[in-house]
């Protein structure tokens, strides 16, 4: 049975059973859910996941929503009113457990023998005198300044931690509510992860109604001005509609939930799955120009024979490449791994399919007549130059291509890795002001925790952890370090007078030190200190607060505390969300070498089966790895970040740039086998398929150009780097791999006389214009 008439015959099978499939995917949507925790990147059975968990589970979540109030002095009576009000509906929350504020600090003193715990603030002052008496009290007490309050008065801080099972972002949610409800004259920003991740949450909503219908816009403007016919526009678009569909749809069907990551997914398949179609209307075009067919039968059956192998393995290397995103550690990478290669299995079926079957129910439209003028297109005229320069200079050509690898290789070295959560956001943008003014002021929203167990009133431990506090404290990214041993200073202060032995420090023996917190049980609340050690005063934790998210100088203090705690027998581990999101760092390295390798090697691999040999493998990496050098080189010139977004890049461009190598080569194979020289071979190549290519290219660029107007800094970036890295892809293809085949003569692409004779009778038969393929 021939092409065109198989697919005449099934043609309402393969329309009904699409719609189907898409049908049943969309009714799955409804179902999607979005996930902005960055946590969840990580696998579960990751040790920095696994101690966070332990921690929290003993001393409560350690996630705090932090509100800054800010004014020319927040010791006003008014601000005060206002702050206190806040805090106290704050508190009613379920989502919240404490709060720590001006309000909630104490001030431990000594009387008669005994330790008295009074409010930092017993009431509001009302007088000028009773502000600067306050102040002066404040401002001295160690549990005060630069921690909820700084210097100069004019900013107070209150921290609400959040409820272990409780969703943080309803929490953020009902505390801006709270603010909202509580106007007043000094200005209030939100800082703390509950809140980026809110914000994430929030952003990816956004970014999903906006990108996905700008990135539409432009590849409908992009296909009208190359094929000037509606069809032309519409039938590679429904193949686009039908996969965004279907890879959304798998979300929630396979259990998971939109990411950060996943985001890119929607606009990757704009930009990616048009592709396929593009090729079989341009050839439907080119086929149906004046007398060239007589029915739309013959016509489709003569685009599926002649497209179906090059497409479907071009679509199959696309897969491969993209599969090696598999290999990353980072749990939503191999989701979108999954996804995207589904997708494009899905858009290269549909555009093999469901698109001949359409034509075969449209009306042909009338022959587009060649110009008279005899004028070239603009692209045309720029490929004959192109070509020309190759085919004269192609040592010239390999030159410069060398030079500009070794001077990319060189920016590689000023590559820098960073997962620092508060990047996603614009440096203007109103969470990263927060996250700025927190870390200036406040010692930071990132944590660290450090895990002991043992007899946590041990003289012994409290004084290790008092070493390692002062230790820490000299690191200039440290803003504070809070241990049990602080808390037992400052109730030494409370019994012991200035100049005696014990004052401000750790007592000798271990009933001395249970004494303290006995009498502070007596006046205070024991879960004052509930944060930093367990009821039975077996596990207790010291907070090391960051005051920069950057994931380097986060490792860089971790390493500090690896190094103190090495020899100490009560050291448990090592935990927080600061401490995640750095780990995020190693695996983003991690993944990006093993995703790399892997795609690099099973793309090499089909390219070996597609032309039968092993050398075609290793010349098809040429362009490919020269494009990867470039990437990162100017990564590192334009101190791009390698995160958890650009991190996908390597996968992504080799799945998509290796198909125009294949395309030229595929091509070139035929026009050598049809008798050509070298030269001619590579030159009919250059200006025929070269055309098809380019524009395939151009498409590519344009859909991935929607990311430049996305919420996320790393998005931005990484829809820039793409049109960058499909740029290096087609200049490799075009420029770099003809020249290296005229100076090199690859054996592989040398056909036996008896398949040369075939395909020469073959070409020569045709009457059609040099085609795509």
């Amino acid at each position: 049975m021939r092409d065109g008439e198989f697919l005449d015959r099934y043609k309402w099978w393969i329309i009904g059973l699409s719609a189907v499939i898409t049908l049943f995917f969309a009714a799955w949507l409804p179902k999607l859910k979005i996930d902005p925790d960055v946590t969840t990147m990580i696998p579960t059975d990751m040790e920095a996941r696994i101690n966070t968990d332990t921690i929290n589970s003993m001393f409560g979540g350690t996630e705090m929503v932090i509100l800054l109030f800010r004014d020319n002095d927040v010791l006003k009576p008014a601000t005060l009113v206002r702050v206190r009000k806040i805090i106290r509906e704050v508190k009613q929350l379920d989502g919240v457990t404490r709060t720590m504020s001006l309000f909630d600090a104490k001030n431990i003193r000594g009387e008669e023998g005994t330790i008295v715990v009074d409010p930092a603030v017993p009431e509001i002052p009302q007088t000028p005198v009773e502000i600067e008496k306050l102040r002066k009290s404040l401002l001295s007490n160690d549990g005060v300044k630069d921690v909820v309050l700084t210097p100069d008065c004019s900013m107070t801080a209150v921290y609400a931690t959040i409820a272990e099972k409780a969703d943080p972002n309803q929490v953020v949610k009902e505390i801006e509510k709270v603010v909202n409800n509580n106007p007043g004259k000094a200005k209030v920003f939100f800082g703390g992860m509950p809140v980026l991740m809110e914000k994430i949450s929030m952003y990816i909503n956004r970014d999903i109604s906006i990108l996905m219908p700008v990135a539409i816009l432009l590849m409908i403007l992009m296909l009208y001005g190359f094929f000037r016919q509606f069809r032309g526009v519409l039938l590679p678009l429904l193949v686009v509609a039908m996969t965004i569909v279907v890879t959304m749809g798998m979300i929630p069907v396979m259990g998971w939930k939109m990411t950060i990551i996943t985001v890119l997914l929607p606009v990757m398949m704009i930009a990616i799955a048009n592709n396929y179609g593009i090729h079989l209307v341009a050839l439907y075009q080119e086929l149906n120009a004046e007398g060239k067919c007589h029915s739309r039968k013959k016509l489709v059956g003569m685009i599926f024979h002649r497209l179906y192998r090059p497409v479907l393995l071009t679509g199959l290397t696309t897969v491969a490449g993209i599969l090696g995103l598999l290999s990353h550690v980072l749990i939503p990478a191999k989701q979108l791994g999954v996804l995207a290669a589904l997708g494009v299995a899905f858009a290269l079926m549909m555009s093999l399919l469901l698109i001949p079957a359409i034509m075969l129910l449209l009306k042909m439209p009338p022959p587009k007549l060649a110009k008279g003028n005899g004028k070239k297109h603009f692209l045309e005229h720029r490929l004959e130059v192109v070509a020309r320069g190759v085919v004269r200079h192609p040592k010239r050509v390999i030159l410069g291509f060398v030079i500009l690898f070794l001077v990319s290789g060189v920016g590689i070295l000023f590559l820098k890795v960073d997962a620092n959560v508060e990047n996603f956001f614009p440096k203007k943008n109103p969470v990263r002001v927060s996250a700025d003014l927190i870390n200036k002021h406040f010692g930071g929203s990132e944590a660290v925790s450090v895990w002991f167990t043992g007899d946590c009133k041990d003289p012994a431990l409290l004084n290790r952890l008092d070493r390692y506090a002062k230790n820490l404290k000299m690191e200039p990214d440290v803003g504070h370090v809070i241990s049990l041993a602080d808390v037992v200073k400052e109730m030494s202060k409370a019994v012991y007078d200035p100049g005696e032995a014990y004052y401000n420090r750790i007592p000798a023996g271990r009933n001395a030190i249970a004494q303290l917190f006995e009498l502070y049980n007596m006046g205070g609340d024991p879960e004052d200190f509930e944060q930093i050690v367990d009821f039975d005063y077996r596990n207790t934790q010291m907070l090391v607060r960051v005051n920069s998210g950057s994931t380097a100088v986060i490792n860089d203090v971790v390493h500090r505390i690896r190094k103190l705690t090495q020899n100490d027998p009560a050291f448990a581990g090592i935990g927080g969300y600061g401490y995640i999101n750095a780990r995020l760092s190693g695996l983003i390295i991690q993944g990006q070498k093993r995703s790399l390798a892997l795609a690099v090697i099973v793309v090499a691999l089909l390219v070996m089966l597609i032309f039968r040999s092993f050398r075609s493998g290793i010349f098809i990496s040429v362009p490919l790895t020269g494009a990867m050098i470039i990437l990162f080189g100017l990564m590192g010139y334009a101190h791009i970040y390698l995160d958890t977004a650009t991190a996908m890049l390597s996968s992504i461009m080799i799945g998509v740039g290796v198909d125009y190598t294949i395309h030229f080569l595929w091509r070139y194979r035929l026009e050598k086998a049809s008798g050509k020289s070298y030269e001619d071979a590579v030159y009919t190549t250059i200006t025929t398929t070269g055309r098809g290519i380019t524009f395939n290219a151009f498409s590519v660029m344009v859909g991935f150009m929607a990311l430049l107007i996305s919420s996320f800094t790393p998005i931005r970036f990484f829809g820039f780097l793409v049109v960058v890295s499909i740029a290096s892809c087609l200049a490799g293809a075009m420029v770099l791999v003809p020249a290296l085949i005229l100076q090199f003569k690859p054996v592989f692409l040398e056909e036996n006389q008896r398949s040369a004779g075939r395909k020469k009778r073959l070409i020569m038969k045709r009457k059609e214009p040099a085609l795509e393929y």
